[in-house]
């Protein structure tokens, strides 16, 4: 199955049938379904809900190695994919840290049985023929620097912001 540059439609290739409409259609939708469907990712029921939830910004207070990074590489391997033009940012305390998370979500996308086309992609980002961006290794110093004292920044997890 061909699929296009936002995982739905095609490129050239065989018409899509009215299941891979179908079953693309649910990924878009759903961004539980496309963890476990499409990049082999379990999640666990609090994790689905994270995946799920829609919200502009999450706050996730989790021990050490309970898959926060995993949860939200998905969450931004599903962004990236399905809203194209969206800006997905790794903030982290360090810049290492931002460096695991990206790594994490560009591994995720070449996993796909249909990886992605990408306009450009070096170990700090990744550009989707979508036009949707990826960056990584964004240091909560450096979001504090270009924010000011009263800006707000996300620690750990991708923010999402609309392209337009």
């Amino acid at each position: 199955m061909q699929r296009g540059a936002a995982g739905l439609g095609h490129n050239g290739g065989p018409p899509l049938s009215a299941g891979d409409i179908a079953r693309e259609l649910r990924y878009a939708l759903d961004p539980a379904t496309f963890a476990r469907e499409r990049l082999g990712f379990e999640p666990d029921p609090w994790q689905e809900r994270v995946l799920r939830s829609g919200a502009r910004q999450t706050l996730l207070n989790c021990s050490r190695q309970s898959g926060k990074s995993t949860t939200t590489a998905a969450l931004a391997a599903h962004t990236a994919l399905y809203r194209p033009g969206s800006l997905t940012l790794m903030v982290s305390k360090a810049q290492r840290q931002s460096g695991e998370l990206f790594a994490k979500v560009a591994g995720f996308l070449k996993s796909l049985d249909q990886p992605p086309k990408l306009d450009s992609d070096n170990a700090l980002s990744s550009r989707l023929a979508n036009g949707s961006r990826i960056v990584g290794s964004w240091p909560l110093s450096m979001i504090r620097l270009r924010a000011g004292t009263s800006g707000r920044a996300g620690r750990g997890w991708p923010g999402h912001t609309s392209g337009a």
